[in-house]
């Protein structure tokens, strides 16, 4: 019985032990974004758009639009705390002829998702733009509150605002919205016919603006997106700074089949979050009290019968005088002497 008790004591220690590493160092240890990223690639469209055909200085108006983003990792890039990704972005025409492309080059924080000045991080032709802010995903465990995001347009990182909760596709996510305005974002080398913007009869030379609107569906214990709606609007302005022709409109947002795939991706990161954190360490911590029950138990049993024991009057099991041993013989004595006594 003792050395059962040693065994279940062991058992319990361990299992109470180990319920409180995967719980406190275990999960906060691997709650970390992936050093490549996963999904690498997604899609946005917008059904009607308005965009600027700048090699047939023609305008379009009312066709759809979709881009294309690549996330993109190298093998031996980023370590244990830093993730360093490279984002490309295409926006192209029903036909596939491009659009726009942007490309941008970030290290983030794993557990934060807060991007690092480090790393050669571009952000198109320039590398002295610091990348303040989230980047590519939220902090892991994400919460109900603004964060700074980093707009690769403006490049500049307005605030995105906590908005609420919703169900999509059957996960819980937090809805983040963001708005940027009107800023300055490129003054466009070649003069343009002053037909385009009013001025017929001679060039102008045209100023490009950009502003957007975005909003973000984020499950929170992964902080992935799994979701995205963009409005972006782009214009040229003339030296008198009055806004003459919009280069750009649309409102974009992620196709069904990738808000599937990416609620999936997101839905088992935190299946496996709660297993880890949640789940095994209660069924663990579980088997650990019913094994030191079962050690403690079985000891107060026996104390508790040892002192019924000590309690009882000693001799309370013999006969009382004149009750007769029925089933011994009665003595009889011969020459002064039991019977009994006698050697036969």
């Amino acid at each position: 019985m003792k050395n059962r008790q040693v065994v279940l004591f062991a058992v319990s220690s361990f299992t109470l032990i180990l319920a409180a590493l995967l719980r406190f160092q275990v999960y906060p240890d691997s709650a970390l974004h992936p050093r490549e990223p996963y999904p690498s690639t997604t899609h946005l469209a917008a059904d009607r758009a308005v965009y600027f055909d700048w090699a047939r200085l023609r305008l379009h108006t009312g066709e759809p639009v979709h881009r294309t983003v690549v996330l993109q990792a190298g093998s031996f890039e980023g370590d244990d705390e830093t993730s360093v990704w490279t984002e490309l972005a295409t926006t192209s025409d029903r036909n596939g002829a491009r659009i726009a492309y942007q490309e941008r080059r970030v290290a983030f924080d794993r557990r934060t998702g807060l991007a690092k000045d480090c790393c050669e991080g571009y952000v198109g032709t320039r590398s002295d733009i610091r990348q303040n802010g989230l980047a590519f995903r939220w902090p892991v465990d994400a919460r109900p509150v603004a964060y700074p995001f980093f707009d690769p347009v403006t490049l500049s990182d307005a605030r995105m605002r906590y908005t609420g909760e919703e169900t999509l596709r059957g996960l819980r996510v937090y809805r983040y919205e963001q708005d940027t305005p009107p800023v300055k974002i490129e003054d466009v080398a070649d003069p343009l016919p002053g037909s385009l913007v009013g001025f017929p009869g001679r060039a102008v030379r045209v100023v490009k603006y950009a502003q957007s609107s975005r909003v973000y569906w984020v499950e929170p214990r992964s902080g992935l997106p799994v979701k995205v709606e963009e409005y972006a609007r782009e214009t040229l302005r003339t030296p008198d700074d009055q806004e003459r022709l919009v280069t750009f409109e649309a409102r974009l947002r992620t196709v069904d089949g990738d808000v599937a795939m990416l609620v999936d991706a997101a839905a088992t990161f935190a299946a496996r979050a709660r297993m880890i954190e949640t789940i095994i360490p209660a069924i663990l911590a579980g088997l650990g009290l019913l094994s030191l029950i079962a050690v403690v138990l079985p000891g107060r049993r026996g104390r508790s019968t040892a002192a019924q024991d000590q309690q009882e009057v000693p001799g309370d099991d013999l006969p009382e005088a004149g009750e007769a041993d029925h089933g011994a013989r009665p003595a009889r004595v011969v020459a002064g002497k039991r019977v009994d006594d006698l050697d036969v």
